[in-house]
């Protein structure tokens, strides 16, 4: 793979895995682990084919644009409308998710260290992470390459020191409260739409669908994997304490 591609895939992997892997352990508790897997496998198929359309628009469309501009462009106002109000909606909502996330993370990190009154946390999460945004897409899919090199790492070490200590008898099979909590959690956690105009341009010279197309797949596959491999060590370990 060369690499434009790998970049593209570390940077797709990175849009699609975020703060809803950590509600995916909860969800499975409360739905079950084979409703949660019909989910993922259900909601996998679903969404890793809405990200090859979208991907398709973008490629075969002349000029650069967004989700918003593409509804425009090919649905008219209406579309534009009811897009640009659900992409601002959704997206002030991820973005508060994963500033609450980070900004606790980070106070865990340097808690024993330094001492920070608490909305620093967050502020200095989200103020480096914004002015990366400036330098464009290269060098963001850089920084998600050594990011998600670093996230697949570390929960491949979360899951060696949890698998002596996972039972079986920890997995519930069948729901202990609400069977439909892991769908919206699994969906939300499949997600990564965002990043696909930008990666598109990564292959819009040479216009390499097939390759685009097998990238999209292969992150799919890559984030469900990781996702299931946190979601059981850390259920396999806690059970209904999760």
């Amino acid at each position: 793979m060369s690499s434009p591609s790998i970049l593209a895939l570390s940077t797709l992997i990175g849009t699609i895995v975020g703060a809803g892997m950590f509600g995916l352990p909860f969800a499975i508790v409360q739905s079950g682990v084979l409703l949660s897997l019909f989910y993922f496998l259900i909601l996998g198929i679903c969404v890793t084919y809405l990200h090859l359309f979208f991907g398709e628009v973008c490629l075969r469309t002349p000029c650069k644009h967004r989700l918003i501009g593409y509804a425009g462009l090919y649905l008219g106002p209406w579309g534009r409308a009811l897009v640009t109000f659900s992409t601002i909606a959704g997206t002030i909502g991820a973005l508060l998710a994963f500033l609450i996330i980070g900004g606790d993370f980070l106070e865990i990190l340097l808690s024993p260290l330094v001492l920070i009154p608490a909305p620093w946390h967050h502020i200095l999460f989200w103020l480096p992470l914004s002015l990366l945004m400036g330098f464009g897409i290269r060098l963001i899919a850089r920084v998600e390459f050594i990011t998600t090199t670093a996230l697949f790492l570390t929960m491949g070490l979360i899951f060696l020191i949890a698998a002596p200590r996972i039972s079986f008898a920890n997995f519930p099979l069948f729901p202990a409260a609400n069977p439909f909590i892991a769908f919206g959690v699994i969906l939300f956690s499949l997600i990564g739409w965002n990043a696909i105009p930008e990666i598109a341009e990564l292959f819009r010279a040479k216009r390499d669908k097939r390759r685009f197309d097998n990238l999209i797949v292969a992150a799919s596959a890559a984030a469900i994997g990781l996702y299931l491999a946190f979601s059981f060590s850390v259920v396999g370990v806690a059970g209904q304490h999760t």
